[in-house]
């Protein structure tokens, strides 16, 4: 009776148990988490187009919305996994959250910052996990499958470097999208239109960084509600990191003059709302219209608005001193010179401005829009192209040391051939010992060995070598720079690193949310870069908002990395500069006056910078590329001779004072004829491209150059400097075997392209230095150690400084 009565209660255990079993596992089949990608880069709209684009090697907004069902709450992160040219995995992590709400249900939606690469099998390569909280990977629904890896579905395109890709915000797409199919020009560069609202602009500056050109319709910073101040300060930033942003409002105007954001960077002054019905001027110059049509059918609103006085500020329309032929406007658009970009800002609503409609064969809105974002027109067709990127990756990738290894390799092989077989032979046979001959060569190679390998070791090195580029832009009188910097890293040993870029390492020695950002250079075959991969490719962490990579493997080899910096110099240029009008003599033999804009006996530079600036050049605009945007002169449109002169200035010593007038005279202070001074842009792009051009039978470079000697990287930078004002077709640089024009590409090398703040109100000074500059790159080799700077093996930094022109 005991025993069956003990058998029973053990089988209600095991039934109870079996209970349980069967509702925990119940629950878990209902517990799961719905995973989509929403959105990767941009959505293009607009001339045909459709569909997701991405930069290889940019930062891309991916936004992923998670939904929790079948439990109340999950903790853990997302991370997007991204490859490097090594093959190695890097991830960028993003906490998760999910908690069920009064509704039951738990949605959100993350924004992650990708890098997108080429993978192997020629896609683009986005990957995004989801981990728990014991760092496990979580299986999540997709598609209505159980996947352990979300990608975007449809695969995003690439957009190449060489492309426009301007960025439209506002609730819905407006006129904008007729520039993606203009009929009457040719824009240098394919342009591709995309458009999001403003609560979806990205909350790093970094997102925006694939985009060209930003144009915020009805701007207003009070629309956004979710991290207004983050947003704001994205474009901002994004501004000065080389972007061109466009403000477009009326009803908006005092609000963005009120916001702590746009209030320094607004080129205009905001006054009272007003109403403007009669526009002659602009009406048929700026949107096509016939002449008799001067009036819109309904007043449009329009912020009375007044210049602002200062560097980089200019009245677009009307053009000054012509105020009285459009009365009522004092100033529609303004454009101003911030960083090494641009912010332009427009009185009233584009929808407004675009309102009349007419026939399409009456009225063009894409003239309005090319030249309110001053876009290059072009009659070239599709020329070869020559990538430049290389040959500045090249000096950072230690190719002196590395030949210096096959060399040292040969003379090592070849004495080895000589010592160990007629060297140990012929000692051997004088004295009558060849039967230890076998003995003998053991030794040797034995001997060969350990000295080959320690010659390696010393060859290669003990701790950590650094080789850095660095192209730092700044303006003259302020200590504000941002720079590009581009790191080989080398170590003696495998090594894994904590790495980091400091925006001022002696204020700030640890890492601290900052504008600057630091990452490996991407693989990817659409920058015609080879790839390196590992049968076990390591992983480490992105920290794009402290400009951080944590726990990179370095497997005693070339580790190579790319930088943006934004902080201050510890000193500068000063320079007061003014321009008059003065004659030549032709040459000497012609004695015709020849009359150019000219720096007056006043005007200096001085060189306060703490460094010695070597081949110093200074670019001089003479006019505007697109004056007060409604003529664009751009070279490749017209085939016109190059308006910006070019002077070589030669070394400038630190502490030294430069007078730009001793460019028009001799060492005995005379002056020179026109034709020994005068060297045109084009001129010195024949000089600085020779290199995609060979010397040889046949080539003249055409124009007067000096015999100035530059290393490679020195030309290349010079060249990328105004890339843009590259005229191909009166270019020296062709093909050798069919003689067809070369073009300069500007793939990987966007933000290095100043052509579009050239104008005659400044001139740049542009000199090199053997010196690491103000960018401090950091390592530790553990993380509860401080980061200590690297000082670097080589380096090499570009200083190209915008002065004012009184």
């Amino acid at each position: 009776m005991g025993v069956s009565r003990s058998l029973i209660h053990l089988r209600c255990q095991v039934l109870v148990w079996a209970a349980l079993l069967m509702l925990l596992s119940a629950d878990s089949i209902r517990a799961q988490i719905i995973g989509d990608v929403v959105s990767v880069g941009f959505n293009m709209r607009g001339g045909g187009m459709s569909g997701r684009r991405v930069r290889i090697g940019t930062w891309t907004p991916v936004v992923v919305q998670l939904t929790l069902q079948g439990q109340t709450q999950f903790n853990g992160q997302l991370r997007v996994r991204q490859s490097d040219r090594d093959g190695d995995f890097c991830y960028d992590y993003q906490d998760v959250l999910l908690q069920v709400g009064a509704d039951g249900t738990a949605t959100r939606r993350y924004t992650l910052y990708a890098l997108p690469a080429v993978g192997p099998d020629g896609a683009v390569d986005i990957a995004i996990e989801l981990l728990n909280e014991d760092n496990e990977v979580v299986k999540m629904v997709s598609g209505g499958r159980r996947v352990s890896v979300l990608r975007p579905d449809p695969e995003p395109v690439v957009l190449a470097d060489d492309e426009y890709l301007i960025l439209y915000v506002a609730t819905s797409m407006g006129k904008i999208a007729c520039l993606s199919e203009m009929k009457r020009f040719s824009a240098l560069r394919m342009i591709n239109i995309a458009h999001i609202t403003p609560e979806q602009i990205p909350d790093r500056w970094q997102g925006l960084e694939a985009v060209d050109c930003v144009v915020w319709d009805e701007a207003d910073p009070d629309a956004i509600t979710n991290k207004a101040e983050a947003r704001l300060n994205a474009l901002a930033e994004w501004a000065r990191q080389g972007g061109q942003l466009v403000l477009a409002t009326a009803r908006h105007a005092a609000a963005l003059q009120e916001s702590e954001v746009f209030k320094p960077l607004l080129p205009v002054r905001v006054g009272a709302l007003t109403r403007l019905k009669e526009a002659d001027e602009f009406r048929t110059g700026w949107l096509d219209l016939p002449l008799g049509d001067v009036e819109y059918s309904e007043p449009i609103p329009l912020a009375q608005c007044t210049l602002r006085q200062g560097p980089g500020i200019r009245k677009v329309f009307p053009v000054p001193g012509s105020e009285n032929r459009s009365p009522g406007i004092d100033t529609l658009i303004a454009r101003r010179r911030v960083g090494r970009g641009s912010l332009v800002f427009v009185a009233a609503s584009l929808r407004d401005l675009t309102s009349p409609r007419c026939p399409p064969d009456e009225c063009d809105p894409s003239v309005f829009f090319r030249r309110l974002l001053e876009i290059r027109t072009t009659t070239r067709q599709d020329y070869p192209e020559r990538m430049v990127y290389k040959d500045l990756e090249s000096k950072i990738g230690f190719r002196a040391v590395g030949a210096l290894y096959l060399v040292s390799a040969m003379l090592f092989v070849m004495a080895y051939i000589a010592l160990a077989t007629f060297g140990s032979w012929g000692f051997l046979k004088s004295r009558g010992w060849s039967r230890h001959n076998w003995t003998v060569f053991a030794v040797f190679a034995g001997f060969a060995g350990v000295v080959g390998i320690s010659t390696a070791q010393y060859a290669r090195g003990v701790g950590q070598k650094l080789n850095q580029l660095t192209i730092v832009d700044a303006t003259a009188g302020t200590s504000e720079a941002c720079a590009v910097a581009y790191f080989g890293l080398k170590t003696g040993t495998h090594s894994v690193l904590d790495l980091w870029l400091a925006e001022d390492y002696a204020q700030q020695p640890e890492p601290q949310p900052t504008s600057c950002f630091l990452r490996s250079l991407p693989s990817g075959r659409a920058m015609g870069e080879g790839r390196l991969t590992f049968t076990d490719p390591g992983t480490y962490e992105l920290r794009p908002a402290k400009a951080e990579l944590l726990r990179v493997p370095i497997r005693a080899t070339l580790k190579q990395f790319e930088g943006r910096w934004q902080g201050h110099l510890t000193g500068g240029i000063d320079a007061s500069v003014r321009i008059v009008p003065r004659s030549f003599d032709k040459s000497r033999k012609d004695l015709q006056e020849v009359s150019e804009p000219c720096f007056d006996a006043a005007s200096r530079i001085t060189n306060n910078l703490g460094v010695d600036l070597e081949n110093c050049f200074i670019f001089q605009p003479t006019a505007n590329r697109y004056m007060h945007g409604t003529v664009d002169v751009s070279p490749r449109a017209s085939g016109i001779r190059s308006e910006i002169i070019v002077h070589h200035v030669g070394q400038l010593k630190d502490g030294e004072t430069y007078k730009l007038v001793s460019l028009y005279q001799d060492a005995n202070g005379k002056w020179l004829t026109w034709n020994r001074w005068y060297h045109s842009l084009l001129d010195w792009q024949n000089q600085w491209g020779k290199f995609a051009r060979p010397l040889g039978p046949g080539f003249t470079p055409k124009g007067r150059t000096a015999n100035v000697s530059q290393a490679h990287y020195e030309e290349v930078l010079l060249l990328l400097t105004a890339l843009s004002e590259y005229d191909e077709m009166n270019s020296a640089i062709r093909r050798p075997y069919d003689q067809q024009p070369l073009i300069f590409s500007r793939e990987r090398c966007r933000p290095l392209d100043l052509s579009d703040i050239l104008t005659r109100d400044m001139i740049l000074l542009v000199g090199f230095a053997r010196n690491p500059g103000p960018v401090s790159f950091c390592t530790r080799s553990n993380p509860k150690r401080a980061y200590k700077k690297l000082v670097p093996e080589e380096a090499w930094t570009v200083y190209r400084i915008v002065i004012p022109v009184n």
